[in-house]
């Protein structure tokens, strides 16, 4: 991650936004279509109406955030990117924290339906 930069540098054409720790990470193998209970810790975590916003491969969910904790659905699988935001849609405008990386093992023979 960056820290800093010199002062001579031009601005950096991206946003920095607050650290997100969840916690777990990973998942066992069995437990792929489980929906699972995570715990988010970041700056403003107290506030309401937030959304933990999920990216995986052409999808995007959004679960409520409530009591410092999401349920993420048991449909998720692989490497999936998520970001904490005032707004379903998440954006630059709307993220709070984040991104964090979670990774979903599934099997090889895993079906997508």
């Amino acid at each position: 991650m960056i820290v800093s930069c010199p002062s001579t540098n031009p601005p950096l054409p991206a946003k920095a936004f607050s650290a997100l720790t969840v916690s777990p990470i990973t998942f066992p193998v069995d437990s792929k279509s489980a929906e699972k209970v995570i715990t988010l810790s970041y700056a403003n975590s107290a506030a309401t109406g937030q959304f933990f916003v999920l990216k995986s491969g052409l999808d995007v969910t959004a679960v409520p955030i409530k009591d410092g904790k999401a349920t993420l659905p048991g449909n998720l699988q692989g490497t999936v990117y998520a970001v904490v935001s005032t707004d379903q849609d998440a954006n630059d405008a709307t993220t709070i924290a984040g991104p964090v990386i979670l990774t979903i093992p599934f099997d090889s023979h895993v079906s997508n339906d």
